[in-house]
């Protein structure tokens, strides 16, 4: 638990009329363990589906077969440039594909 100063000033209404509180500020970033145990579970029961989807080439978007094509032709993908030609002549291949025979 971090403590991270006091919270405003506010007034707070009882029985006996307003009181007013400076309460501390509290900010607990842990996890509740209720919680743990049922998320291990279900990435145990999962994690075998999704690396047979993350390895499927037909269930993969437009995105990831940029990605899977420019990695195969060597291209740095943290290249903007590189990336950027590299894309271009993806596009250029397409082209020629589908206007010639």
């Amino acid at each position: 638990m971090v403590r991270n100063g006091y919270d405003h000033e506010r007034d707070v209404l009882t029985a006996a009329g307003a009181v007013t509180v400076v309460a501390p500020r509290v900010n607990d970033k842990r996890v509740d363990s209720d919680w743990i145990g049922p998320v291990v579970d279900a990435v145990d029961t999962y994690l075998p589906v999704f690396h047979d989807a993350f390895d499927d080439e037909t269930a993969w978007g437009y995105a990831k077969h940029v990605a899977a094509a420019l990695t195969e032709r060597g291209v740095d993908l943290t290249d903007r440039h590189g990336v950027d030609n590299a894309i271009q002549q993806l596009n250029a291949e397409q082209l020629a594909h589908r206007l010639l025979p």
